[in-house]
């Protein structure tokens, strides 16, 4: 069993997949936008065509494009950290060294048009850390695509972020405090992207569908395979999805050493009472005095929160913005009736009867009540549950289900930001990257107070009109720049969103 007891023992990082589609004529066919200045068009040779290969041979020019102008060391940015488990980085990140290619059929070419035929693409990045080299990667390979092939991007096409801790798994406080987080930070998220991103049934809202806003039980929804891991398993629910204490080792730990005598040592542990460290079978004795655990402030914390007593957002911050409040859209069923039908032709929109049930619900559970549910949960098994009514939800924890949270899968340890909505500027790739990895952060390492004051504002948004939004969320995470790009990017896209501001005086 490894002996690193570090209690952080791993550095954020990150990947994203980005969904476009790529322009393709046969080989001897002329150009039919030839010398509008575009990027040149993939021509695909007869041999291909005929065998109906296309597809395949798409995907491998856009990696082999990838592999000549990212040099190895532009590549990743991320190394295993020593003393981090060996098995079990052989297992899951070995995959994700370098840029993947593969088709998408969920991705659909624009209807009607018979200029070229369009070969959906999805790319996906190796593993980064969350650093400034990390994100230029990004910004540097779209670029090079975007230059080399002639693309485009669509309703369709999504934009997908993943963010963990590399080799390892992600604590019980770890997910208790994702949980909470993304159910409070959605709403305001959404705003950065075409409002027909929540209407698709690839990114399904938190707040609208899953079991912790909706009242549906959770036990409704577990797919058949998971009602049979839970009568068998003794992984999840009893070890690996439960707590980490000062002092034990990481995860991964747990993971090379999981037979019943480890389990039933490690259980030993969290009987009333008992307060230690769990070490190894044998070794893990007697009482000792730790520091309180940082989930156990925050239980307390939310349980005794006034919602009313809410701290405006600070006035004080370091930069001075320059566009006026959003106002968060308030969505009838109507609405979002309107949307799906703009969407329908694209092949990812929700069903009317989805809507239609969505909005006689009523209000969603609130923020603070949904972090209380996701506190009371045991192991980070239920909170994935309680979170994914649907299997494409737009903040995904399905990586720790019961499904996956057995050890040595080969499923990556990641929770999967699916809102975004598919884009071909770099820069704004890799700015959304950064805004999910800095909300990841702030999970990790912010103050009890801290947090509490964020839930309360993501709160607030959502009650009183104009007195919160992303460009506050962005400041209150030290996010300062993208906060910028984002002023930028909602201000251009005004009246093609129909986005409502506050007046300046308000």
């Amino acid at each position: 069993m490894s002996e690193n007891t570090s209690p952080s023992p791993s550095r954020p990082t990150f990947g994203v997949e980005v969904e476009l589609l790529v322009a393709t004529i046969p080989e001897r066919a002329s150009d039919p936008q030839h010398g509008e200045g575009l990027p040149p068009v993939l021509r695909i040779p007869d041999t291909e065509f005929e065998i109906g290969e296309e597809n395949k041979y798409t995907q491998q020019r856009v990696e082999a494009v990838l592999n000549e102008y990212l040099s190895p060391a532009w590549q990743s940015t991320f190394t295993p950290i020593f003393g981090q488990s060996q098995t079990i980085s052989h297992t899951v990140l070995d995959t994700y060294k370098t840029w993947l290619v593969d088709t998408d059929e969920s991705v659909m070419p624009p209807p009607g048009t018979n200029l070229y035929k369009f070969i959906p693409i999805e790319m996906c990045s190796p593993v980064q850390y969350a650093s400034p080299k990390g994100f230029e990667v990004i910004n540097l390979a779209l670029s090079i695509i975007t230059s080399k092939f002639r693309c485009i991007v669509n309703p369709s096409c999504g934009l997908h972020v993943h963010v963990g801790l590399g080799v390892e798994r992600m604590s019980l406080d770890n997910i208790r405090r994702m949980g909470s987080l993304a159910y409070a930070v959605e709403p305001l998220l959404f705003t950065l992207h075409d409002p027909l991103r929540r209407v698709n049934y690839n990114c399904m809202s938190l707040r609208d569908y899953s079991p912790v806003s909706t009242k549906v039980q959770s036990s409704q929804v577990i797919p058949h395979y998971e009602q049979e891991l839970l009568s068998t398993a003794t992984y999840c629910h009893r070890y690996l999805g439960l707590d980490r204490r000062y002092g034990e080792p990481p995860l991964s730990a747990r993971e090379d050493s999981a037979t019943e005598e480890d389990i039933d040592a490690f259980l030993k542990t969290r009987q009333p009472g008992h307060f230690e460290p769990f070490t190894h079978p044998g070794r893990s004795e007697g009482t000792i005095g730790l520091p309180g655990d940082l989930s156990l402030a925050l239980d307390y914390h939310i349980s005794t929160v006034n919602p009313s007593s809410a701290t405006p957002p600070a006035t004080n911050s370091p930069r001075r913005r320059k566009m006026p409040r959003l106002q968060l859209p308030r969505h009838t069923a109507k609405d979002d009736i309107e949307l799906v039908t703009k969407l329908e032709g694209w092949g990812a929109a929700l069903d009317d009867g989805s809507i239609i049930l969505q909005h006689s619900r009523g209000s969603p559970t609130n923020v603070f009540e949904a972090t209380r549910q996701l506190y009371a949960q045991p192991a980070s098994c239920n909170i994935a549950k309680e979170l994914l009514l649907t299997p494409r939800p737009a903040i995904s924890f399905a990586n720790y289900s019961c499904h996956n949270l057995v050890p040595r899968k080969t499923t990556p340890r990641t929770i999967e930001f699916r809102l975004g909505a598919g884009s071909l500027d770099g820069e704004w790739v890799s700015t959304w990257a950064k805004i999910v990895a800095g909300i990841f952060k702030f999970a990790l390492y912010a103050t009890p107070i801290q947090f509490m004051d964020l839930l309360e504002n993501c709160d607030r948004a959502i009650n009183e009109v104009g007195t919160y939004d992303v460009v506050d969320l962005l400041d209150e995470i030290g996010l300062f720049a993208e906060a910028e790009i984002v002023e930028r990017r909602l201000t251009s896209m005004k009246g093609d969103w129909k986005l409502k501001f506050m007046e300046p005086d308000s």
